[in-house]
């Protein structure tokens, strides 16, 4: 059974006068422990207290229980409300609760004090506050249509005078409205400061044939600038100072477009290149036959502009390309010395031995660690490399150096 849902503000709580308190409780029926968390932390931390908890419940029978078993076990418990009564729904009378003064009295306190949330109906208002509730009501009424009033006002007048502007200018209403309310038409100036244009001048002059190790530092030509009776802005021409801007802004140009190593923008510039590469090369496919005697001709697939980057950037066709692949792949290592070469066949080895890892593994980017092969490769991966003969230690193929044992 559900209870009205009706909660008194937590300041209507009330504690027995006399007793130490160490811990809070709080009990709900048929809904969140809500304003009381906030009141809790504020009494936990003005009493000192260590903490609080809560728990809720469905039915009005079940937080009973729980209130009627703390008496039981000798805790102090106080109903907080005026009398105490809850109100199940359905009901006509009030369910009465243990005396939280005689329970007290006649039990061992355990110093934890227990809070039901009364969820009863709440008082109705008397004349008086009914009256002063709708005097407030009616007086933020008037002050909210004044306001609205005089906002409406005030925009009547924004859009006339918008408009005369608009005719005036012969613009449209749409224009104005868009210059006044949506764009800023200020810019701050980032021009460089003086003090900074004749600094670079005289790191220019200091510094301009000093070799890379000995040059001055910064602090150091800030100081000289600071002393040269010939760098005061007094003492300077309109006309000087133009030049030396003029310098410092070509200066800071050639930074931003021109080739250098750690350029951020030649940086920028490489990636963009090397990007459009790998995806014209992801866009290209060649296929050309592995044998002489094999009949399929050699071909190419390519999609968007791949054509165009191999003819623009490489200058070189793609029929010419697949060709020469065609050619490679018909002759490498086709021949009976090149075939049986040590150098042909440690590379064989070294790729079936790879392949097979990656296979196992299912790692594309993992490597064969010979050295160190039980550790990195049998203990990590829990496999093995079978059918490597036992007369041969094992090592990488590369350090076997006879036809015979390859």
């Amino acid at each position: 059974m559900t209870v009205a849902s009706c909660t008194p503000h937590p300041d209507e709580l009330y504690l027995p006068v006399g007793t130490q308190v160490q811990g809070y409780y709080v009990v709900t029926v048929g809904q969140e422990v809500g304003i009381f968390f906030q009141w809790l932390d504020a009494k936990v931390r003005v009493d000192g207290i260590s903490g609080a908890s809560h728990t809720r419940y469905d039915h009005w029978a079940d937080a009973l229980e729980l209130y009627t078993s703390h008496y039981n076990m000798g805790l102090l418990c106080a109903v907080p409300t005026v009398g105490g009564p809850f109100w199940p729904v359905g009901t006509t009378h009030p369910t009465p609760l243990p005396s939280p003064t005689t329970t007290a009295s006649s039990t061992n306190s355990k110093d934890l004090w227990s809070y039901l949330e009364d969820l009863s109906e709440c008082a109705p208002l008397t004349q008086a506050e009914k009256a002063s509730r709708a005097l407030k009501a009616a007086q933020r009424k008037k002050s909210e249509k004044a306001l609205s009033d005089t906002i409406s006002s005030f925009l009547d007048n924004q859009d006339k005078k918008m408009k005369d502007i608009g005719a005036s200018h012969n613009v449209t209403e749409a224009h104005v409205k868009k210059l006044i309310t949506y764009h800023m038409h200020y810019k701050k100036s980032r021009g460089p400061q003086l003090f900074n244009v004749l600094v670079h001048a005289k790191n220019q002059e200091v510094n301009g044939d000093r070799p890379v190790g000995s040059k001055l530092k910064i602090q150091e030509i800030r100081q000289m600038v600071t002393h040269d009776p010939a760098m005061q802005k007094e003492n300077l021409t309109e006309g000087e100072i133009k030049e030396y801007m003029a310098q410092l802004q070509e200066h800071r140009t050639l930074k931003t477009g021109g080739l250098h190593s750690n350029n951020i923008a030649a940086a920028q510039d490489v990636n963009a290149t090397t990007d459009r590469i790998r995806r014209e090369l992801l866009s290209l496919m060649g296929y050309a036959r592995g044998h002489v005697n094999d009949q399929t001709p050699a071909t190419w697939y390519a999609t968007d502009d791949a054509t165009d980057f191999w003819e623009d950037v490489l200058d070189l066709m793609l029929n010419d390309i697949v060709r020469k692949f065609e050619q490679w792949a018909c002759s490498q290592g086709k021949n009976i010395v090149e075939h049986d070469s040590l150098k042909n066949m440690q590379k064989q080895v070294g790729r079936l031995i790879l392949s097979g890892l990656r296979q196992m593994t299912g790692k594309d980017n993992i490597g064969m660690n010979y050295p160190n092969y039980i550790k990195s490769i049998v203990l990590s991966y829990s496999i093995i490399l079978d059918g490597w003969p036992a007369t041969i230690p094992f090592t990488s193929p590369w350090n076997i150096h006879t036809v015979s044992e390859i």
